[in-house]
């Protein structure tokens, strides 16, 4: 899957090159081509290619699965989805059509309007589309309550990953022990286990274990004097990579700089200081000339650019004069995406960037890496899109990692379990789906 990844984006930076042909072979050839080639030209952004995506996206009376696909795209990535959503809503016939569209709509939500009343209601209960509404109104900036006792497990769902957003109430601990949660991800509870602030004592009594990636978040909730403890704390427990972007990503975010080692290296650790220069840059720079010995040595070692160019952005916080020469010679001689890359490290330690390029350059690099808060609510939201799109598919029931939490999630769907279109929705949907992150306020 990787490689078709690779593939797709490739060809939507060929622009004008490729986007004949793509326009062309997006109706033809086998399903899951034309999904791919779709996605393409969704990516590439051209109106050309927004145009078929519309086409395609036409409201039907009858299940199509290409029209399901490319009602998830055009609501994405289409920059007037959110201006038709009303019209649009109210010609789609089937439930599964608009969850898509919904879900795709979550990637420019801050732009949307109150789409409640497009949708069909029901005379008694909430609208069947009541979790995807309940995450597209938090990620607009509007306000969301929490989800009353009877709703569905897909609506308390979203009503824990949601509470992690700045502006959303958090849920009661008491209320969180209800055996109606016991089925759902318990990383996504304890991220929502926030009423009151945990510190470190209360690590120490619940001990790490189901949802552990989960109490990185903590770091957000403990009074500044202890992140610090907080942090050794976690440091030792927390082994899952991810789980480790997390946590010092959230340690920049809180102003810590923790230790760094000579070996082994650890991209982690890099985004961390990448995060804290957002906030702090003196600091910052103090760290990152601690750090010097450790990113040489790792340039040395992995002289591949593009992998190691964490480490080259580590030196750019604080280069010394030998640092500066390495840097240019390096920039000079790059070709291809590592010229890219370097062009923007070597923008970030001349001073040439200004604050706001700056700011710009550390906030896509510590993303990339996928460092803190926003990648961990990014992460969580596309599992629950996954769940909420395609449980009751071969794709999650095949997938020991799906098929634990997918019971909550199951209704009928509009096509057979075993269909393609079910592995390209997860696939997409894992992948770094634009989700409107702006309500997250994470700087």
């Amino acid at each position: 899957m990787s490689s078709r990844w690779e593939a797709i984006q490739e060809l939507a930076r060929g622009g004008e090159n490729w986007r004949s042909w793509m326009l062309r072979e997006a109706v033809r050839g086998t399903p899951m081509q034309q999904r791919a080639l779709l996605l393409c030209l969704a990516l590439d952004g051209s109106e050309e290619g927004l145009a078929v995506i519309r086409r395609v996206a036409r409201p039907g009376s009858r299940a199509d699965p290409e029209r399901s696909w490319a009602l998830l795209l055009r609501g994405a990535f289409d920059p007037v989805a959110s201006t038709d959503a009303p019209a649009l809503l109210k010609k789609l016939s089937l439930p599964f059509d608009r969850d898509c569209f919904l879900v795709g709509l979550l990637g420019q939500a801050t732009s949307c309007p109150d789409l409640h009343a497009f949708l069909p209601t029901r005379r008694r209960g909430p609208s069947e589309h009541a979790a995807v509404l309940h995450v597209l109104n938090a990620l607009s900036g509007r306000a969301v309550s929490l989800p009353d006792k009877e709703a569905s497990a897909p609506h308390l769902a979203a009503g824990l990953i949601v509470s992690i957003l700045d502006g959303v109430g958090s849920w009661p601990t008491a209320r969180l022990q209800d055996p109606t949660f016991q089925s759902l991800d318990p990383v996504w509870i304890q991220a929502a286990r926030r009423d009151p602030p945990r510190g470190l004592k209360d690590l120490q009594q619940s001990g790490i274990g189901a949802g552990s990636g989960a109490f990185a978040m903590v770091m957000h909730e403990v009074d500044p004097a202890r992140v610090g403890m907080v942090f050794d704390y976690l440091e030792e427990r927390l082994s899952d990579p991810r789980a480790r972007r997390w946590l010092f990503g959230a340690a920049g975010d809180r102003g810590w700089a923790p230790p760094f080692p000579e070996s082994p290296w650890e991209d982690a650790r890099a985004g961390g200081l990448l995060r804290l220069a957002l906030h702090d840059p003196t600091t910052a720079a103090g760290a990152a000339a601690a750090a010097r010995s450790a990113a040489r040595k790792y340039l040395v070692s992995q002289p591949n650019l593009l992998i190691s160019w964490p480490a080259a952005a580590v030196l750019a916080l604080a280069p010394e004069e030998e640092d500066l020469v390495w840097l240019r010679q390096r920039t000079e001689g790059a070709e291809g995406s590592k010229a890219e890359r370097m062009h923007f490290i070597w923008q970030l330690a001349s001073g040439r960037a200004d604050v706001r390029g700056r700011g710009k350059l550390l906030r896509a690099w510590s993303r990339e890496l996928g460092m803190g808060r926003t990648d961990f609510f990014a992460h969580q939201l596309g599992r629950w899109a996954v769940l909420y799109l395609t449980s009751g598919s071969l794709a999650t029931e095949d997938s020991m990692d799906w098929a634990r939490f997918a019971d909550p999630f199951q209704q009928k769907r509009p096509h057979p379990p075993g269909h393609g279109l079910w592995l390209d929705l997860l696939w997409v949907l894992e992948k770094d789906f634009p989700w409107d992150l702006r309500s997250l306020r994470v700087p």
